[in-house]
């Protein structure tokens, strides 16, 4: 596509298509398929955002024809390209990319809560918040994720995949308070599960423990009093132990979690760093997060 104004041409003639007093379900199915192929080779020519007008074309005809979870998949479509072009937009960074990307996801979203299709609405809004994370848009990520949690509580792995995507952003949205409340809650709701011995739900209570000794590190200076599990957990890092005293963690991670804790305490630069680099290869992305913002407020007090 060689100019803007070749696509907007290209366009303005199938939406004409559209605008006849009397158009019956073969022109929408025509312009439906003109629209499609038009996006497709937008999207070789490297014009996303112009693919993205055509996919919002392919929604509208969906719906004059009454296909719903068309409907849905078309935005979403349309959504993907739009997120496309905002990311590659690089330093100039458009912000109508973003927000019309959003616009469409959410139009999916409802559609498919809609039509009774919770599991994919849910989907949906967690690949919606990865993206805003990739995207360095944590605060907005937030909501999305909060949605897909309410969303998907009937099904486990994708209202874990939530949570963790919801502390994620939290902490790189330096809101601890507020990361500190929903990992307390996500680790009731580990515990409350019959089947809580089970992986991955016993990993992840594991994980959620060494999680919130980390941010207890990062709000122990703030005005903050600690919650009854917050001190007990932190009382049971900060003890000596000689075995593993957590068994849904293994004795490596418990270990060193609680070297750091301990360097912290008493200010020992050399075990800090020791232990930061020990620990980074097999930590996930939330934790190494927190470590890395543990580490920023430890050398600027040494």
């Amino acid at each position: 596509m060689e100019t803007a104004d070749e696509f907007w041409r290209m366009y303005e003639q199938l939406s004409q298509r559209l605008k006849k007093k009397y158009l019956k379900k073969t022109h929408f199915s025509d312009s439906l398929d003109h629209f499609t192929k038009l996006a497709k080779h937008l999207d070789e020519e490297k014009c996303p955002q112009y693919a993205a007008f055509c996919s919002l074309a392919v929604a509208k005809c969906e719906q004059s024809m009454g296909n719903g979870l068309n409907e849905a998949k078309a935005y979403s479509e349309a959504a993907e390209y739009f997120m496309r072009a905002h990311l590659d937009s690089g330093e100039l960074n458009y912000e109508e990319h973003l927000s019309a990307a959003l616009q469409a996801y959410s139009a999916a979203v409802k559609i498919y809560s809609e039509h009774g299709q919770s599991s994919l609405a849910g989907v949906l809004l967690l690949k919606v918040g990865n993206k805003l994370i990739w995207a360095k848009k944590p605060e907005e990520a937030v909501v999305f994720f909060q949605r897909a949690n309410e969303v998907n509580q009937s099904y486990p792995s994708a209202f874990m995949s939530g949570m963790e995507g919801l502390l994620l952003c939290l902490v790189l949205s330096k809101d601890y308070l507020e990361a500190v409340n929903t990992l307390i809650a996500y680790m009731q709701y580990l515990i409350s599960r019959t089947d809580v011995t089970l992986e991955p739900f016993r990993a992840a209570l594991g994980r959620s423990k060494v999680q919130l000794i980390l941010l207890s590190m990062i709000t122990m200076d703030a005005m903050y009093k600690m919650t009854e599990p917050q001190q007990k957990l932190w009382d049971l890092f900060e003890t000596v132990h000689f075995t593993n005293p957590v068994p849904e963690l293994s004795s490596q991670l418990f270990f060193t979690t609680q070297e750091i804790m301990l360097a912290v305490k008493y200010g020992e630069v050399e075990s800090f760093h020791a232990a930061q680099n020990s620990c980074f290869g097999y930590w996930n992305n939330l934790e190494r997060t927190l470590l890395q913002n543990i580490s920023e407020i430890f050398y600027c007090k040494s």
